[in-house]
C-alpha cells in the first residue's frame, strides 16, 4: 500500500502552551482505505477524528493536541520519555466498502448484509477487529518532540530539589516544635507519665527475676556440695551407692529446695 502517505515525519509541541499539530493522510490508492491513529499516552492528547474512511484520491486532516488541566489552563505535566503514535491503514475490500457506503446512509441493513453478520455494529470497529486474512496494513510510527528552548513549569514538578543546610535545619526545628506542642498537652503528658511508671514497674520486676536466678543458682551449688558430702562419707563407711541412685536423691533434694524455697516466698 505504497499510496498512503503523510505530510509529517513526527509530532512538535511547544511546552509552554498548548498547540496542535495537524495531520494529512493522503490516499492515493484505487480503494477506500480505513485508518486509526494511536499514542503511547492516551491521557495526554486530544485525536481528532482518531479513526475514520478515506476516499480513494482524497486527504483526511487529524488534529492532534496536547490536553490542559481543567485548574491551570496549561498542558499536562510532560514526560521525560518521549511519546509515540502509531498510524495504521489499510485498504477496504468491496463488500467492506459497499458496507461503508451503507452506513454513510445509516442503512444497517445494507451494512449487515455486506459484512454477512445479523447484529448491528460499529462499522470501524468491527473493521479493524475482523482484518482479512492476507489484507496488508501499513504502519507509521511518528515520534513526539517538544520545544526545549522554552521553559516548561510543568516540568518543574518532576525535579527533586536538593536539600540544603538550611533547609534540614529548618525541618528539624519544625518537628521540634511539634514535639514541644504536644509534650505540653494534658492528655499526651498523662500517657507520658503512665508509660514512664510501667516502665520503672517492669525493670523493678526483671530486677526481681535476675536476683530469683542467682538465688536459685547459689541453691543449686549448695544441693551439689551436700550431696558430694554425702557420696564422700559412704565411700569411707564402705557403702556404694549406684550411680542411678545417687542421681535420684540428688535430683529430689533439688526440687524439694525449689518447694520449700516457693512455700517460703508465698509465705514473705
Amino acid at each position: 500500500m505504497a499510496g498512503v502517505s503523510i505530510n509529517l515525519p513526527r509530532f512538535s509541541f511547544d511546552a509552554k502552551k498548548t498547540k496542535s499539530n495537524t495531520l494529512v493522510i493522503t490516499n492515493n490508492c484505487d480503494k477506500a482505505i480505513a485508518y486509526k491513529l494511536k499514542t503511547s499516552s492516551p491521557p495526554r492528547y486530544a485525536v481528532k477524528p482518531h479513526m475514520g474512511f478515506i476516499e480513494a484520491g482524497t486527504t483526511k486532516a487529524v488534529t492532534v493536541s496536547l490536553r490542559v488541566t481543567t485548574d491551570s489552563e496549561r498542558p499536562m505535566p510532560l514526560p521525560i520519555n518521549r511519546d509515540k503514535f502509531q498510524l495504521e491503514a489499510r485498504e477496504l475490500t468491496n463488500q467492506e466498502n459497499n458496507a461503508r457506503i451503507a452506513s454513510s446512509k445509516d442503512d444497517a441493513a445494507g451494512v449487515k448484509m455486506c459484512l454477512g453478520i445479523e447484529e448491528d455494529v460499529d462499522i470501524l470497529q468491527w473493521l479493524w477487529k475482523n482484518i482479512p486474512r492476507g489484507s496488508f496494513v501499513k504502519k507509521f510510527v511518528l515520534e513526539v518532540a517538544y520545544n526545549t528552548d522554552i521553559s516548561n513549569p510543568a516540568e518543574e514538578e518532576f525535579v527533586t530539589p536538593k536539600r540544603t543546610t538550611e533547609t534540614t535545619d529548618a525541618l528539624h526545628t519544625a518537628v521540634d516544635t511539634k514535639i514541644a506542642g504536644a509534650t505540653a498537652s494534658p492528655h499526651l503528658a498523662s500517657q507520658a507519665e503512665r508509660i514512664q511508671n510501667e516502665n520503672a514497674k517492669l525493670k523493678a520486676e526483671l530486677a526481681a527475676l535476675e536476683q530469683r536466678k542467682n538465688d536459685l543458682k547459689m541453691k543449686s551449688k549448695e544441693y551439689e556440695a551436700a550431696s558430694d558430702e554425702l557420696r564422700s562419707k559412704a565411700e569411707k563407711s564402705g557403702m556404694t551407692i549406684p550411680g542411678w541412685l545417687f542421681m535420684i536423691l540428688f535430683l529430689a533434694c533439688f526440687y524439694m529446695g525449689l518447694v520449700f524455697d516457693k512455700f517460703y516466698s508465698v509465705e514473705n
